[in-house]
């Protein structure tokens, strides 16, 4: 699906993605979408915005390590300056409190190569190609 997901004329029109399932509280901002409404993980999403890793190193990485992983680029993605995703599927949803280890892991097999929000348990990431920007999408299964 993500491999050949819509083209969009804007990132703001992208769909958002989230590997978590939330419960039924509301923010102060009624959302549903936060850490505190945040009952369990399904996957983790990973995000590499700094441009010092392709997303095909990243992706061999992941190979490497055994572990399944779906990589693809970001509407900020340049071939000289690369923007990726990573979004690895768990066997079973996990407790909050395991999720942050388990991003740690991911990011030391990917070489340190994710940012910060990474680790923000409620962070949801946009998801689609923007017309004109080069977009790849790698399977690692």
């Amino acid at each position: 699906m993500i491999a050949n997901i819509a083209e969009y004329d804007s990132k703001e029109a992208a769909e958002w993605i989230s590997l978590a399932v939330y419960g039924d509280r509301r923010s102060p901002n009624n959302s549903l979408r936060h850490s505190g409404n945040l009952n369990f993980v399904s996957g983790l999403e990973g995000d590499h915005d700094a441009g010092t890793v392709s997303i095909e190193e990243a992706a061999e990485r992941a190979r490497k390590a055994g572990f399944r992983a779906l990589f693809h680029t970001t509407a900020s993605h340049r071939p000289e300056a690369p923007r990726w995703r990573v979004l690895v599927p768990l066997a079973h949803e996990r407790a909050l409190s395991e999720r942050d280890a388990l991003m740690d892991r991911l990011n030391g097999e990917l070489g340190g190569a994710l940012t910060g929000e990474s680790w923000t348990h409620s962070q949801s990431f946009l998801l689609g190609r923007v017309r004109g920007v080069p977009y790849t999408c790698i399977n690692v299964a």
